[in-house]
């Protein structure tokens, strides 16, 4: 079940991605190089990433405890 544990660990990366590209979205240099649309579409990729990180970690973790349930 590493790998499951390997998926749980991915997922809690893509959340701390999604966190670092938050911070760069008020990053004074970020603001003033893009432009309305360009800042719009990263703040729409930063929550992608982060619901994909929770769902990864989602997906992880059910499957760990339908394996230890089918194991008991």
């Amino acid at each position: 079940m590493a790998h499951l544990s390997r998926l749980a660990q991915l997922g809690e990366q893509l959340a701390h991605i999604s966190g670092e590209l938050v911070e760069l979205l008020h990053h004074d240099g970020v603001t003033h190089d893009l432009n309305g649309a360009e800042h719009d579409a990263l703040r729409a990729v930063a929550s992608a990433v982060r619901t994909a990180g929770g769902d990864v970690a989602l997906v992880a973790t059910a499957a760990h405890h339908r394996l230890r349930l089918a194991d008991a």
